[in-house]
């Protein structure tokens, strides 16, 4: 498969070592679209595998007992098709030579946990340059989950205009723009400072006007910046600070948990109906709960009102006796 043809190349790493899960971190940090997942997980992602054209898979062998559970799981890797498996290995140190092989010979490239210790992340990058773990896409990109909005300070500080944003990468993100207010949007125009709520992470950056979807003209995409005060002048760069880079990074990293975690319970569900039934139930007992809290906040917010109404009325009777006597 020519690598050029692909966009996304997705990396797994099956039940990994600790020094791994931190590993993973990093790596979305160089846009390498990384994720870890349990054990238990590995059979639903054989199911979600050929949704993405090329996979390099990462399992940890931790004894020699397990080496022929792993080759069994390989056989199934390699027989799908459509889509590209590339399996690398990371296994106890001082592995012998006849378990080597069995390895090898299914295509399985081996490193040994020791190898790790002194420098992880650079033998981390030589191995995913060898795999070729990067598609033709320069940044990870991924659909937003749970709250996700952009706030536009144009018209005032007290009523911005509020987009939700529906796809992000650590250089641009999607927002679902009313129409209404499409004039503010002009190709190429700069926003000193936008307020991007993604989840419980605040990031306070400057945004460029790249231009809009064809097929969705509400879908407008803009270029995260920086805005920097110059001789009296705002000057915008084409980049962002290490903090905000962190930020989005985080936030990234979550969504491609969350669509994991997304798909495998869809999986999970299809398997067993029992599951989605007490899901729906968790949700209407989630729903309830805030229903209740609502109802008491009215109550406070009615019983606040109503005292200070009273309030008032004793207040403008005492007028009323005052101005009589």
């Amino acid at each position: 498969m020519d690598k050029n043809q692909v966009f996304t190349v997705k990396i797994y790493f099956i039940n990994p070592i600790d020094l791994l899960s931190v590993i993973v971190n990093t790596l979305i940090e160089l846009e390498y679209e990384a994720c870890a997942i349990s054990d238990l997980d590995k059979e639903n992602l054989l199911k979600i595998l050929p949704e993405n054209n090329r996979n390099v898979i990462f399992i940890c062998i931790r004894n020699k007992l397990e080496i022929d559970n792993w080759l069994k799981y390989a056989e199934q890797l390699y027989q799908m098709k459509d889509t590209h498996i590339i399996i690398g290995a990371f296994v106890y140190d001082n592995i012998d030579q006849e378990s080597k092989n069995r390895l090898l010979e299914q295509n399985i490239s081996t490193i040994e946990f020791g190898t790790l210790k002194s420098n992880a992340l650079g033998v981390m990058r030589n191995i995913l340059t060898f795999f070729e773990a990067k598609g033709k896409r320069s940044y990870i990109r991924t659909k937003t989950y749970g709250i996700a909005e952009a706030y536009f300070y144009v018209k005032s500080r007290e009523e911005p205009i509020t987009a939700k944003i529906t796809d992000i990468s650590a250089y641009a993100c999607s927002c679902e723009i009313d129409l209404t207010n499409k004039f503010f949007f002009e190709v190429d125009i700069y926003f000193s400072e936008i307020l991007f709520v993604l989840g419980g992470i605040r990031v306070r950056t400057a945004a460029k006007v790249l231009g809009f979807s064809k097929l969705t003209p509400n879908i407008y995409i803009l270029k995260f910046c920086t805005a920097k005060i110059d001789g009296g002048k705002i000057i915008y760069e084409e980049s962002i600070t290490p903090e905000i880079s962190r930020k989005l990074h985080d936030y990234i990293r979550k969504c491609l948990k969350d669509e994991l975690s997304e798909k495998f319970a869809r999986l999970n569900e299809e398997k067993n109906p029992q599951l989605k039934v007490e899901a729906k139930h968790k949700e209407q007992k989630i729903e309830n709960k805030k229903m209740n809290l609502k109802q008491k906040e009215d109550k406070v917010e009615q019983k606040f009102s109503d005292d200070k109404n009273t309030e008032d009325g004793k207040n403008e009777t005492k007028i009323v006796e005052n101005k009589q006597n």
